[in-house]
């Protein structure tokens, strides 16, 4: 049984994104669910802890990224190799 559980739309908002995403995250196995409710359309619970790793994990993402972006030319294939 979940110890902190939240909803699909609590996730969403924390990961600032979209409830279809985290429901794409959870059948792709990016964001494993606590719990899913019975039923085709039954809802999923996740793990508050899961959910705030996955946050800093696509932050670290969007860094690096940003990073990138923001190197001169030449800087980043330098950095990446």
């Amino acid at each position: 049984m979940p110890t902190d559980p939240i909803t699909t739309a609590q996730a969403a908002e924390r990961l600032r994104c979209d409830v279809s995403t985290i429901n794409r995250m959870a059948r792709d196995g990016r964001l494993a669910p606590a719990l899913k409710f019975p039923g085709e359309r039954g809802p999923y619970m996740f793990e508050r802890a899961d959910v705030e790793r996955l946050a800093v994990e696509l932050a670290r993402e969007h860094a690096a990224k940003a990073a990138d972006l923001t190197a001169p030319a030449g800087q980043a294939e330098a950095a990446a190799s």
